[in-house]
């Protein structure tokens, strides 16, 4: 499972239980601010591990993160060793306003492409960064992003935004895998 959540005390204990549980975790925030430091080092670091010797979950999140370490962060989550299959991603998204699904979809797309968009003619400074992430990974592995797409199961999103980019990449059948809209859930508020 990889998560892209603000990286706080709760979240963390939502990934101890997806851990206690068997699951295979790693961890980046969905926002720059957010991350509470000590939660995120509490996780990395684990339970039977110390700080010199970490043993807990892959997290990738600070507080204070620049753009571009931001999509750093996210990149490193979905990045994984293989497993038995070969496989070297997540085979689920926890999602929190979209940036690992849209990095994943726009990742394939650009792969099937054979070119990235030039990222001096983005429409912003954010996918500006997106686009030099995408233009480095697109040299280091042609098929990174297609490799990973193709292991993803499935996608929760728990942000109206990011509800709405699945709902739009559906309509024009460019949604790669199932999602799950935990936005308009009867119990969103217990999520928050």
């Amino acid at each position: 499972i990889m998560g892209s959540l603000h990286m706080t005390v709760q979240t963390a204990v939502l990934i101890e239980t997806l851990t206690a549980l068997g699951a295979q975790v790693r961890w980046a925030s969905c926002n720059i601010f957010s991350t509470q430091d000590h939660a995120a080092a509490a996780v990395a670091v684990g339970p039977n591990g110390t700080p010199e010797d970490p043993q807990g979950v892959p997290v990738y999140a600070w507080k204070g993160e620049t753009l571009e370490e931001y999509w750093w962060c996210t990149e490193q989550v979905l990045i994984w060793p293989a497993d038995a299959s070969g496989h070297t991603g997540p085979n689920l998204i926890l999602d929190d306003g979209g940036d690992a699904t849209l990095l994943v979809h726009k990742g394939k797309e650009y792969e099937l492409a054979g070119a990235v968009p030039d990222p001096a003619g983005a429409d912003s400074e954010e996918f500006a960064v997106v686009l030099g992430l995408l233009q480095r990974s697109l040299v280091e592995d042609p098929t990174r992003w297609t490799k990973i797409a193709d292991g993803i199961k499935g996608v929760t999103e728990e942000t109206t935004t990011g509800v709405h980019r699945l709902y739009e990449m559906m309509r024009e059948g460019k949604l790669l895998f199932p999602a799950i809209n935990v936005n308009d859930s009867v119990t969103k508020s217990k999520f928050d």
